[in-house]
């Protein structure tokens, strides 16, 4: 098999090189150091860095810098900036008692916060720090960690002193016999499903998973009453939107340029070459929006703040115009007794920001923005969810260049991978910091996937498939590590094995809740997508491609209609991670069709509704089954800008005049009404 595979790889292992190799090393040393950990790049030195042991307590740390210790740097493979070493230098620091001190409130807030503790508070406290100068590191906050969920890790009962100086016997899952993590060979798995017993697949698993049945089983759930009644009481139901599809108003209140509005401005990147500067015209409207969220029933809205809008430069001070609208906002969703589920970051990366995501610095520069909404909205978000999508950003907008900021890298953007999860890390602890008294987690793109047959080449690729699409951010954010492949693979994905491990440690941090987006199922054919031009000024491509289901529907887009798909990739994370897991969320979950009104001008989308249908009904089945779910999110409320699509693929259940903007609800708008209605 191992030869097999190198013959099937080897062609596409050629067209994208390994990640460049840094010959220069890393030494930082802490005033009292004794642990050394080292990292041995393939090539070049190695990478020297002094961890500090736990010192005595010190005055307690905040967020706000005192004293710098200098720092010096030098930055391999995916270190790209000046923050190297800086976690152990702000230990040392703490240590020495180089904190600033404490204001009343703050002091307040401590003392409220190891009170809690003492009740036996559950939920996940902690705080780190972010916006290091170059060449500087600077103290970090007291703070102490608790799960929400049982089984993610053992903390120590007392407060601690620095971020990263907690102690944390995390128990560590093991992976031996899993896909792609033990051995050399690809697991049976990547096996064409098209029989249960021949693939490998369990008989629980495959017991009503036929595609044809569940989609003939699942349409007749397109009756209010009878969905209705069999949603789980518990369940959430609410809907999704982001701030650069809707809000419109670019230029409004002094926000600055995101990387999408550069994108955007690129002739031949959009769709019809349709311009978001209007959108939904959300930030008008925003109130008769919120009066149909009222009229429909949700339970919940999960929206996001515009980094660009509330920081044009992608740093420094908030702005107030930006500041007051969201003020507005989630005062009038408390109003409505709305549940809120804030975005932090959500695409739409301020293009001041020089590199992006590319840039490890803009991971620290997240983490402020994170601590100054904490600190604002900390009494009014239930559940913030750091990112959305960071694979997605990380193939779509730098490797693949179909989304902003358009970079073509291919294999060589998976720094910007990196960098987005260390910024997560980041905001995460920066949330606690602020005391923000709302769940923490972030939103991951989910897809099954499967070869196209049961040659080689389209297993090997296959597995590279499930690697980006489901491995990557899952395994960083449940495990502390990235995922590891047979041999034949580590020319895709060599950089992501020099991570530092301080930085994993971070991004590792426990989570309350892991939201999930899910994507249509993948069947993966190897080669370049024969579809694509060739030549000078081609388009990147990775070195394979996806078929066609010609036994599935389709929605108005082309993606296949897929209940199970939904449910298959929540299971495959409860299987795969087991009690590192947290409670499930679904988000984003929708379908495109198009909307064409009748002779009266009502807007009849009977695919649509028999496509939520199909799909809450998979879902309640599996709630009632023991899957731990906790809300669904729809996607969306009002038709959108949908990306590179534009406005030439609708999702939401609600309409948009072109000329007024005015607001026209779809059938599938009243029908959802009718199905909160019938809950029991």
């Amino acid at each position: 098999m191992t030869g097999a595979l190198r013959t099937a790889i080897g062609t596409a292992a050629e067209v994208v090189p390994p990640p460049a190799r840094s010959s220069t090393a890393t030494r930082v040393a802490g005033p009292s150091s004794r642990e050394t950990a080292q990292l041995q790049p393939p090539s070049g030195p190695a990478v020297v860095m002094q961890r500090g042991s736990p010192p005595p307590r010190s005055p307690i740390c905040t967020w706000s810098p005192a004293v710098a210790v200098p720092v010096t740097v030098v930055a391999p493979v995916l270190r790209t900036a000046p923050e190297e070493g800086a976690v152990i230098a702000r230990a040392a620091a703490c240590a020495a008692g180089a904190a600033r001190p404490e204001t009343e409130a703050t002091a307040a807030r401590s003392t409220s916060s190891r009170a809690a503790v003492r009740r036996g508070d559950r939920r996940s406290r902690g705080t780190g720090t972010t916006g290091e100068p170059p060449g500087t590191a600077t103290s970090t906050p007291d703070f102490t960690m608790r799960p929400l969920h049982g089984g993610r890790g053992e903390l120590s009962s007392a407060p601690h002193h620095c971020s990263r100086m907690y102690t944390i016997r995390r128990r560590r899952l093991s992976r031996s016999g899993e896909s792609g993590r033990s051995g050399r060979a690809l697991p049976r798995e990547y096996t064409r499903r098209s029989d249960p017993e021949d693939s490998g697949m369990r008989e629980d698993e495959a017991r009503g998973r036929d595609r044809r049945e569940v989609r003939v089983e699942a349409a007749r759930f397109d009756d209010p009453r009878e969905l209705g009644g069999l949603l789980p009481p518990g369940l959430r139901i609410g809907l999704a939107q982001s701030a650069f599809q809707t809000e419109g108003s670019l230029e409004a209140g002094g926000r600055g340029r995101s990387v999408w509005d550069d994108f955007a401005l690129r002739r031949g990147t959009i769709a019809e070459e349709a311009t978001p500067e209007i959108a939904t015209d959300f930030l008008l409207r925003w109130r008769e929006d919120l009066a149909l969220l009222v009229d429909l029933g949700v339970d919940e809205l999960r929206l996001s703040v515009s980094w660009p809008r509330l920081q044009p430069d992608g740093r420094g001070s908030i702005d107030r115009g930006g500041l007051g609208f969201y003020d507005r906002l989630l005062d009038g969703l408390a109003e409505t007794g709305i549940r809120v589920a804030l975005t932090l970051h959500h695409r739409d990366t301020p293009s001041a920001l020089s590199g992006g995501w590319m840039n490890r610095d803009t991971a620290f520069r997240f983490g402020d923005l994170a601590f100054e909404l904490g600190g604002r909205f900390g009494d009014r978000v239930a559940d913030w969810i750091t990112l959305d999508q960071p694979s997605t950003v990380m193939l779509e907008g730098y490797a693949l260049a179909r989304q902003a900021p358009g970079a073509g890298r291919l294999f060589s953007a998976l720094p910007a991978l990196h960098h987005q999860l260390l910024g997560h890390g980041v905001a995460l602890e920066a949330l606690r910091a602020a005391e923000v008294t709302g769940r923490i987690g972030l939103v991951d793109a989910l897809a099954p996937v499967e070869p196209a047959s049961d040659d080689d080449r389209d297993r090997a690729f296959a597995f590279l498939a499930d690697v980006l699409r489901n491995r990557l951010v899952a395994d960083a954010v449940l495990t502390g590590s990235y995922p590891v492949g047979p041999e034949e693979l580590p020319p895709f994905l060599g950089a992501l094995a020099q991570a530092d491990p301080v930085d994993l440690a971070r991004i590792s941090a426990p989570l309350d809740f892991y939201a999930v987006a899910p994507l249509p199922p993948l069947r993966i054919v190897a080669g370049r997508d024969p579809a694509l031009p060739t030549g000078v000024g081609a388009p990147p491509a990775l070195p394979f491609h996806t078929a066609p289901w010609p036994e599935l529907d389709r929605t108005g887009d082309g993606s296949p209609v897929a209940p199970w798909a939904v449910v298959s990739v929540l299971r495959s994370l409860v299987e795969r991670y087991g009690d590192a897991l947290p409670p499930l969320v679904v988000t984003a979950l929708g379908a495109s069709y198009p909307d064409e009104p009748d002779r009266e001008g009502a807007i009849v989308d009977t695919e649509r509704i028999r496509w939520l249908g199909a799909h809450l009904a998979a879902l309640a089945e599996a709630v009632h089954d023991g899957l731990p779910v906790e809300a669904v999110q729809l996607w969306t409320l009002v038709d959108a800008f949908e990306w590179q699509h534009g406005y030439s693929r609708p999702h939401g259940l609600v309409a948009v005049d072109t000329r007024s903007r005015d607001r026209v609800p779809k059938a599938s708008f009243d029908w959802l009404r009718r199905v909160f209605d019938a809950r029991s």
